[in-house]
């Protein structure tokens, strides 16, 4: 099934894609060992590059609707519960290969100009504090290859932060004529 709300796709729209039978989280005890309830974990796809807000039926090659549904809207709580919301995506010169595979469905499907990436949803019962955020982001990504979004329960953005970035650099890499 695939949900859209009214404003349309449009560029940095996020679709959800949420599974009827979800495989187990592989960090899920250490998240309990917090004393944090996760209501679900579902992937996300970040578009960018197209503005055809038309067609929405064109995204079905990117679930099974047998077992999967599509959502373009915002990141509210289950069930209107007071929680929190973690969206987690790679940074921008991370290689993404689910979300260049998306780029390549979706070009087939019409959208030759699209790109995608790839990212993960995490929904709490309770509101997060800023002492265990830092945790729970160690718990299901990696700060220097991930970028971590914070939603509150009205949906508006908690905390966005791509934690390690102060001190990461670029250096120069010799080529393959130079000597090391």
């Amino acid at each position: 099934m695939v949900v859209a709300d009214e404003q349309g796709l449009q560029r940095g729209t996020i679709l959800e894609v949420a599974s009827s039978w979800p495989a187990p989280f592989p960090a899920a005890a250490e998240i309990e060992g917090l004393g944090l309830h996760l209501l679900a974990h579902t992937n996300l796809l970040r578009l960018d590059g197209f503005a055809d807000s038309a067609g929405v039926e064109k995204f079905s090659v990117l679930f099974n609707p047998l077992v999967e549904t599509l959502s373009a809207t915002r990141p509210v709580s289950h069930g209107g519960l007071r929680g929190s919301v973690l969206d987690v995506f790679c940074h921008d010169a991370v290689t993404d290969v689910e979300g260049e595979t998306a780029s390549l469905a979706l070009t087939y499907a019409g959208f030759p100009s699209a790109k995608c990436r790839a990212g993960r949803r995490y929904r709490f019962s309770e509101l997060i504090d800023e002492r265990s955020r830092a945790t729970v982001e160690h718990a299901v990504g990696n700060p220097l290859i991930h970028r971590f979004s914070w939603w509150g329960q009205d949906s508006a953005p908690l905390h966005e932060r791509a934690a390690g970035t102060d001190w990461v650099e670029r250096i120069r890499l010799p080529s393959s004529d130079e000597k090391l």
